[in-house]
């Protein structure tokens, strides 16, 4: 599978750094989240941390205006992630939350990427997937 469009479910810390590496990496990137303020203040810190590179001289102006064409913004999951090959959520630690956003799978053909052989990449610590798991598996009493 060749990987063309990265998209970041939530602009936090961690959200914004990745989106920042896969669009100076040259992949096409969507970066989602529900609040405008949040995907403000990363756009801004993404043109900044890139502005800083060209500075010390890390990365070349043609790289970092390239890689501010790649990027994009949505507020909605289902659209964020239509094209991507790659979707790597990155919302706080908080259970519920993940466990609200759409679950790219046959049984929820709606919320499938395009490419059906997309992956899916959490930056959830292996306690918190395991309790997923078992959460999302388990049926209702």
């Amino acid at each position: 599978m060749s990987v063309k469009t990265i998209t970041i479910i939530g602009a936090g810390t961690m959200g914004r750094g990745i989106a920042y590496a896969s669009a100076l990496g040259g992949y096409t990137t969507v970066l989602e989240d529900v609040s405008d303020s949040m995907l403000s203040k990363a756009v801004a810190w993404i043109r900044e941390s890139l502005e800083e590179g060209v500075q010390r001289g890390k990365v070349e102006s043609t790289a970092r205006d390239a890689a501010l064409v790649r990027i994009t913004t949505s507020h909605v999951v289902d659209e964020a992630i239509r094209d991507a090959e790659l979707i790597i959520e990155a919302v706080p630690e908080e259970l519920e939350m993940k466990l609200d956003l759409p679950s790219p799978t046959p049984s929820s053909p709606a919320t499938l990427p395009r490419s059906p052989s997309a992956t899916s990449a959490t930056s959830s610590s292996t306690a918190s997937v395991a309790s997923a798991c078992t959460s999302s598996t388990q049926s209702p009493k």
